[in-house]
Parts: C-alpha cells; sequence; structure tokens
C-alpha cells in the first residue's frame, strides 16, 4: 500500500486505520497522528483509483474490504475494536478486519468482540504474546476462537448499547451498561459480571482517561 497512501485533501481517499487509532468504540482517524511506513501521518488516505490501475490485484483485496467490518487492534491489554458501517476504512496490517456475513450482524460481532468476556479470554489464553507481559498480539485466528453470548436476547440488546457507544464514546454511563449487558449475555452470574466490569472499567479508564 505504501505508494498509494497519501495525506488526505479535500475529502478523497480511503482512510487507512493504523491499530494505533482504534480504542474501544472510537476510531481515532484524523483526530490522532498516526505512524505508517516509517513516517508520522495526521490523516493518511489511500488512493483506490491509482491502486486498481496500478496493482490490480491488490485494488481487488481493497474492493473485498469495502464492506461492513470490525477493525481489531493487534497489540492491547483489552480488546479494542471499532465498527465501519460504511465499508470505506482500509484496515493497515496488523490490525485485524472482521466481516461478517451478513453486513446487518456488524454491531453484534462488535458488541462480542468489545465484550469484557472477551478481554479476558484474550489475557487468559494469550497473554504475553504482545510486547509485554500483560499484553495480547490480537489475530485473526484468536478472533475466530473467541466464544460467542449464549442469550441472543442479551446480545441483541448489548449490539444496540455498542452501537450507541460509538455516537458517544466519551459517556461512560453508557459504557458501563454495555458492559453488564454483553457479561450477562455469555450467562455469567450478576455478581460475577460486577468483578468482571470492574476490571474492565479500570483498563478502560487507563487506555482512553475517561
Amino acid at each position: 500500500l505504501v505508494p498509494f497512501v497519501r495525506e488526505r485533501s479535500a475529502g478523497d481517499g480511503l482512510p487507512l486505520v493504523t491499530s494505533g487509532l482504534i480504542n474501544p468504540a472510537e476510531l481515532r482517524w484524523g483526530a490522532t497522528p498516526c505512524r505508517f511506513a516509517r513516517r508520522r501521518w495526521t490523516s493518511p488516505v489511500v488512493d483506490a483509483e491509482a491502486l486498481r490501475c496500478d496493482a490490480p490485484e491488490l485494488g481487488a483485496w481493497l474492493d473485498a474490504r469495502r464492506r461492513p467490518k470490525v477493525l481489531v487492534a493487534s497489540q492491547t491489554r483489552i480488546s479494542e475494536a471499532v465498527a465501519d458501517t460504511s465499508g470505506r476504512m482500509v484496515p493497515s496490517v496488523p490490525v485485524v478486519s472482521v466481516e461478517p456475513g451478513d453486513p446487518r450482524d456488524v454491531w453484534r460481532v462488535t458488541a462480542a468482540l468489545l465484550a469484557p468476556v472477551a478481554s479476558a479470554w484474550m489475557l487468559h489464553h494469550r497473554a504475553g504474546s504482545g510486547l509485554s507481559a500483560d499484553a495480547v498480539r490480537v489475530s485473526a485466528r484468536a478472533v475466530t476462537e473467541l466464544p460467542l453470548p449464549t442469550d441472543r436476547e442479551r446480545w441483541d440488546a448489548a449490539a444496540g448499547l455498542v452501537e450507541r457507544w460509538h455516537a458517544e464514546p466519551g459517556d461512560a454511563e453508557l459504557r458501563r451498561r454495555f458492559a453488564l449487558v454483553a457479561c450477562t449475555a455469555y450467562g455469567l452470574s450478576e455478581s460475577a459480571a460486577d468483578n468482571l466490569c470492574s476490571w474492565w472499567h479500570r483498563h478502560i479508564e487507563r487506555l482512553t482517561g475517561a
């Protein structure tokens, strides 16, 4: 992708998303500088038209990503994911792109990836795989191994809350409601859900400062 990436001008190009731009339910593209190909960028975009002309195979890969999906950060202490409902975001290696078979499931998938249970599972099974002892390297395989909620009604409720959380990423009370509902969607008892949510909230607060 390197030859086809440039700074945004006049709103053209497809946003290039690096792992460091992904916070839980919040994409920091355009608000936080990032690094790509050993350079610092403010708002990196991919010139899709030039890419299709000069690198057709890569262009086909890019076009396949033009669909609703969830982008997952690769180096994290808790699961960090953000929904791309427009399908415009281009994941930069090693960001994991999770693409639901049914685009309508994008919020349900996002809820499962951001649930405190997902973070605890990742830490339990993959602690130390990242750059520090308590960090996790999130791979495509790790994502496919994550357990899914068992209570469909509560899972749908968590999906609705995570959609609202994306619209208001700084709303701590909304985040707490999502976490509790998401935990109960996995069948956790109230006390177990409270304990897990408390652990998760501490990490979220350290990560986001909110």
